[in-house]
């Protein structure tokens, strides 16, 4: 299963480091299921805006989640995504609007009237890699074919596994 967090108010460029530093990135809502466990968990209630992982920043009007799961579902709020005076690049759930999605400046001027939280998500034992002291090196080399076979490779969750790594 995967873990969810409230993070503090900040940007989202903060939430989403915020949230990687846990191990993951801000919540990739997918389908209506996680949008109701979502909002019902951390924004209803409250009237909180929440960030989520959905941005348009590197390309206008092309949203992509930051985990880069596949963009298909969405729960826009009526009339959004609008862009509003140029630069709403980051999404969020309004709290004044049941949840639903707005496209939003990624630091309004006073968050103090519009406070953001991010929601981290975080899959558990997907871990990146980590290298542990390598305990076997071994290099064959022919004119044909360069290998090299490494041992005591983790793949974060503990095993060893040998890696092969062939160049030609």
């Amino acid at each position: 299963g995967h873990a969810y967090y409230l993070l503090d108010e900040d940007s989202w460029t903060n939430s989403e480091a915020k949230a990687s530093s846990l191990g993951g990135h801000l919540v990739s809502i997918t389908n209506q299921q996680e949008q109701d466990w979502v909002w019902n968990n951390f924004g209803t209630g409250q009237g909180r805006h929440l960030w989520i992982g959905l941005t348009d920043a590197e390309s206008e009007g092309n949203f992509r989640w930051s985990t880069g799961e596949l963009f298909s579902y969405t729960n826009w709020s009526p009339g959004e995504p609008s862009n509003d005076f140029g630069g709403e690049h980051w999404v969020h759930l309004d709290g004044y609007r049941n949840g639903t999605w707005n496209d939003h400046h990624e630091d309004f001027p006073s968050r103090v009237v519009l406070p953001i939280y991010g929601v981290a998500e975080v899959i558990p034992n997907l871990a990146p890699p980590t290298l542990d002291p390598i305990a076997d090196v071994t290099i064959n080399e022919d004119a044909a074919q360069q290998t090299v076979n490494l041992a005591g490779i983790s793949a974060g969750g503990g095993e060893s596994q040998p890696l092969r790594v062939t160049a030609s």
